[in-house]
């Protein structure tokens, strides 16, 4: 036994095909955001992160800061291994900086403020995989909302259609009726 949708006397008509139209392009953006929501939920590119070490990186620190390691990498996370003094080699103490995140100050009493440092840094971050899955949700996500506030005026539009297609088949069903009202006046 077949099941069916749409009679085949009843094929082509402006409602049906816009209600089965709606109907599955509503059932079709809920099946994508299921899919992307699960996809996204369960961190499959977290193990794509990526790591760089780098030995004796050379930067000149002040109180002002600098930035270190592979830091213009999307979801950078620096690590500060060892810093030593540009010149004389010899390790600085932890006490003689603060670091957050990528950046790199001196404390306003080192002894080593405004010098080279050489610096060794372990940076994790995000792959290519993982960035462009991110960049893809946050699109999918404005896209949605895009589309979200243009829906009053598509509905607007659809029932304005279907009101003038009412009224097209009362006037088709009146003359054919023999109700019109052709000369009355």
């Amino acid at each position: 036994m077949k099941a069916i949708i749409v009679p085949k006397n009843k094929t082509g008509g402006v409602v049906s095909t816009t209600v089965l139209g709606t109907g599955a392009l509503i059932i079709s953006v809920i099946v994508l955001l299921v899919v992307v929501s699960t996809l996204f939920s369960a961190d499959l590119f977290v193990d794509a992160r990526l790591t760089n070490t780098t030995v004796n990186e050379t930067q000149t620190v002040s109180t002002s800061g600098v930035k270190f390691g592979d830091n213009t990498r999307h979801g950078a996370v620096c690590t500060l291994t060892t810093a030593k003094n540009g010149t004389g080699g010899e390790t600085i103490g932890s006490g003689n900086y603060t670091v957050v995140g990528c950046l790199i100050t001196a404390t306003a009493t080192s002894e080593y403020n405004n010098s080279a440092w050489n610096l060794d840094v372990s940076t994790v971050y995000d792959s290519d995989s993982e960035k462009y899955s991110e960049d893809m949700n946050t699109n999918f996500t404005e896209g949605i909302g895009n589309i979200s506030e243009k829906i009053p005026v598509i509905l607007l539009i659809v029932a304005v259609v279907f009101l003038f297609g009412a009224l097209v088949l009362l006037m088709r069903n009146a003359n054919a009726m023999g109700i019109s009202n052709q000369g009355s006046l």
